[in-house]
């Protein structure tokens, strides 16, 4: 059964350019394989891409429209590669650039060009403690990154009698194959293979750098933690990534929090929660307690006579950013032998609850 361009696309026959473009947009960020890893997102994504080869190229659409099957066959006999998009190339630009290539007719040579106006982006997580999230905090950062290369200025090489002009483009950086079939004569356009899309070619590289224009180095910097940072949150720290191919301004730093548990404390969204050891005469006559807190006030806790165990007490605007801490109190009974014996003369005089609660529900004890 032929394949249905314009189904895969979500597309009626009388769809405009621009619907199809739309429905591109869509489904190419949905199911691109570095985005999506279903298995099934990689066999999607080249039909999409089949589908917008076909619908967006007019003679094709016609010929698509009028022979359906017969057009799919010759059609997929041909050289294309449909797993990365129609000559797209995904490999170091962004969809804005895809769409600006394939929609406005870019060339790959230009594209590449634009490509290295700002280097590549480096992502490192950094470790913090709920202190510092609680306060805020600078952070001595140490990264590997590529630098421009100073020897030769970020070029590749160090004179212009190190480069040719690439023999196989002739400095297009692109190459165009014509293949006839018997619908007709159709064209393709491809970044050329052996200049990169460079239109150059690079005879005597330099020796640092090998050519790439850029070289390792090891760079140490403090940056700024904000005050109420969660876990898994992302900062950006500007042009402290890769530096870009050949002398283009730096990419991005991303530093990826996460947050050390910790011994005492536990962050629910902004709010602090806390447990606190209190003997049972505390909770049972109440006094006043200390509570612990990441803030530099001391806190302290009034407990009502008669208190239970695992009672907990909010204290409002202790929490992370103005948020609140819960403090729950344990009752703990660690008695010597003489107090064990004062309870003991205690438990006569005080009304036992248990045995209140025994003979209210009676019936569900065993005789």
């Amino acid at each position: 059964m032929a394949k249905d361009y314009y189904s895969i696309l979500g597309l009626s026959k009388d769809a405009t350019k621009e619907d199809i473009k739309k429905a591109y947009r869509k489904l190419a960020k949905q199911y691109h394989p570095d985005l999506n890893k279903s298995n099934e997102a990689s066999q999607k994504f080249k039909e999409v891409n089949e589908a917008v080869s076909v619908l967006l190229d007019d003679e094709k659409r016609k010929q698509y429209d009028l022979y359906g099957k017969t057009f799919e066959d010759s059609f997929s006999q041909r050289d294309f590669d449909f797993s990365t998009g129609p000559d797209f190339g995904f490999g170091d630009f962004g969809f804005d650039d895809i769409f600006d290539m394939f929609f406005t007719g870019g060339t790959r040579q230009s594209r590449r060009r634009a490509s290295r106006d700002r280097g590549e982006d480096v992502y490192v997580d950094l470790t913090i403690s709920l202190e510092d999230a609680y306060h805020g905090a600078e952070k001595d950062v140490r990264i590997d990154t590529k630098d421009v290369c100073e020897d030769c200025s970020g070029k590749g090489y160090s004179s212009e009698d190190d480069i040719s002009v690439c023999p196989d483009c002739n400095g297009t950086g692109y190459v165009k194959s014509v293949k006839r079939t018997i619908f007709g004569v159709f064209s393709s356009t491809t970044g050329c293979r052996k200049c990169g899309g460079e239109g150059r070619i690079i005879k005597n590289p330099c020796k640092s750098c090998k050519g790439s224009g850029t070289v390792r180095k090891e760079e140490s910097f403090t940056v700024s933690i904000p005050a109420g940072i969660s876990d898994g949150e992302i900062l950006r720290v500007r042009e402290k990534g890769n530096a870009s191919f050949r002398s283009g301004t730096r990419g991005n730093l991303y530093l990826r929090i996460s947050i050390k548990s910790h011994p005492l404390f536990e962050r629910r969204g902004n709010d602090l929660y806390v447990e606190i050891p209190v003997s049972f005469t505390k909770l049972a006559l109440g006094g006043e307690i200390e509570v612990p807190s990441l803030s530099s006030s001391r806190l302290s806790l009034k407990i009502p006579a008669g208190t239970d165990s695992h009672t907990t007490f909010r204290l409002r605007g202790k929490g992370i950013n103005g948020a609140d801490l819960y403090a729950k109190l344990i009752g703990k009974a660690i008695l010597n032998r003489k107090a064990k014996n004062l309870v003991a003369q205690l438990d006569e005089l005080v009304e036992d609850p248990y045995k209140g609660f025994k003979k209210k529900h009676s019936s569900f004890f065993k005789k």
